[in-house]
Parts: structure tokens; sequence; C-alpha cells
């Protein structure tokens, strides 16, 4: 794992799976932001941090998505530092049944493959219209960048560098994504633009590093969506099934059939499907006893 020095106090964390915030308290006491998976914190962030003699007294989390919380408890075992979630993220880490819950699926045993069961709970939680969050006496600003998960958060800290999870991606991991998660489509668009709207010294990305300007990667993904919607609302010209449409986002992205890759098409494809019927983009009909899905 590598550290880098950004601005001040703030340093990045790269490590094999994604890029971490660090926040320097003082020479010894550090902030994280967002802990990466399990085998990341037991793996490369413990030994790193006893390396550098580091205590860890807290973690800002931006979403409870495992590879971004999934090292909190064995974190929590060795340094006992003070959780922040969003109030609603919050409520998603008590159990790993929630994640089932609010990806819309059954506990399919796809999940047991991926998702281990966690369950912790969060020392201060972030409000609705909270702006501004004291920890250890530093202010770090809070952006609601909801979207990409429920309630997903960013925070800035006080030295001005930007930590916006995955609200957007980095330009490779656009580029190989074939169809990048979101929970609520309209809420992550709209997340992309309130980036438009700070000016921070640097911008971390957990998927893609670190920015000094963003502006040309917001529109890139941003056009990524826009063409994702024209894209699949294209395949409900005639009327398909959820299991139809999903199977037809397969057969365009070359998606192997493969139990975990259709289950994330499926969580992918659902907030599709919501986005177009929010929007009255599609009517939602009955066919051979199926709910179908119409392009209007």
């Amino acid at each position: 794992m590598k550290m880098s020095n950004l601005h001040g106090n703030t340093c990045y964390l790269e490590t094999r799976n994604a890029g971490l915030g660090l926040y320097h308290l003082n020479d010894k006491d550090v902030i994280l932001l967002d802990t990466g998976l399990k085998e990341t914190a037991e793996k490369e962030l413990i030994p790193f941090f006893q390396e550098n003699r580091f205590n860890l007294k807290g973690i800002l989390c931006t979403h409870f998505h495992y590879d971004h919380s999934g090292g909190i408890p064995s974190l929590k075992k060795v340094y006992k530092p003070e959780v922040v979630f969003h109030y609603t993220e919050n409520i998603l880490t008590e159990s790993s049944y929630n994640m089932y819950w609010i990806s819309y699926s059954q506990k399919f045993k796809s999940y047991d493959l991926t998702l281990p069961e966690y369950k912790y709970y969060a020392d201060h939680v972030i409000g609705d219209d909270q702006e501004v969050f004291s920890f250890f006496d530093q202010e770090f600003k809070i952006l609601h960048t909801h979207g990409h998960s429920p309630y997903h958060i960013s925070y800035i800290t006080p030295d001005n560098v930007a930590y916006i999870g995955d609200t957007i991606l980095g330009d490779k991991i656009l580029d190989k994504t074939k169809l990048p998660y979101s929970f609520n489509i309209a809420d992550d668009l709209k997340a992309k633009e309130m980036l438009r709207k700070i000016d921070c010294e640097k911008y971390i990305l957990s998927h893609g590093g670190v920015y000094e300007n963003i502006d040309t990667l917001i529109e890139k993904n941003i056009d990524n969506t826009l063409s994702k919607i024209e894209l699949l609302l294209d395949f409900l010209k005639e009327p398909l099934s959820f299991d139809g449409f999903i199977a037809s986002i397969a057969r365009e992205f070359n998606v192997s059939e493969d139990i975990s890759k259709i289950d994330y098409l499926q969580r992918c494809g659902r907030a599709y499907v919501a986005y177009f019927q929010d929007e009255k983009f599609v009517e939602t009909i009955v066919k051979d006893h199926q709910i179908c899905f119409r392009k209007v």
C-alpha cells in the first residue's frame, strides 16, 4: 500500500481494491475515509498503521457498500475508532440482510459467495440537512451525493480536499465498466451535477485515483449514464419482462452466464426500470402472465 500527501494533513492511500483518504490529526492520530474490504483492513491497513505507529481515531464512511465499509469490524477490534455514517446508511449496516433488502433481492445463494455476514453500528450519524460535521475538533464539510447508494455522502477535509467515494468513476474504471451501479439514477445524476459546484485542491475517487480537476470527468460520467439510459430504453421498444430486459443487457454487453454477474445486472437494471417508470418513459403491461415494460 502506498501513501501520498495531497495537501496539508490530507493523504491518499492506494490499496489493491480502492483509493482511501487519510487525515492526520497530528503525527500519530489519524482519521480514515472509508475502509475498503475486510481483507484490505486486515492485510494492508492494520500492518501499515502498525508500521507507521498510527493510531486510528475515527472513520468517516461514504456509504454502506461492503467494498467501502467492510473493514470496520476488523479495525474496531484493534483500534476502537469512532465511526461516522449517514443516518439511513447506518441502519443498512446493522445486518447484511439489509443489503439483500435494499438491493431488491432475496437472499440468493450467489450473495453468500460475495457478501459475508457483517454487523456494525455508527458512533455518530450525519443528518439529511447537515452540511458540516465536527470530528475531533476538525470540521469536515458534507456533500449529500445520494444516488450510487440511497444516502451516499462525500466529505471535504479541512484542507479542502474532497473525498467523493463512488459519486463518479475515474477514466480507466469508467471505460472498462459495462454498466456502473446506481441505486437511484435520477439522484445519481443530480449528485454528479452537484460536484460542478465545488472547488477543491484535490479530489479523491474511491475507484479512479486522485484528480486536480474533475470538470471533464464529471461530464464523461454524466454522458455515460445518459448513453446507458438511451441504450437500455431502446431495448423496450417491444414489451419485455424484467428477466427479458436483463437478458437483453447481458447479450449487449457480452456478459457471461455467471450467477453473480447476472445478479449484479439485475440490481443495476431495477434502477433503470424505476427511472423509466418515474420519468414515464415506459408503460407497464401484463403479457402472457408476466409483468412487462414497453417504451412509450
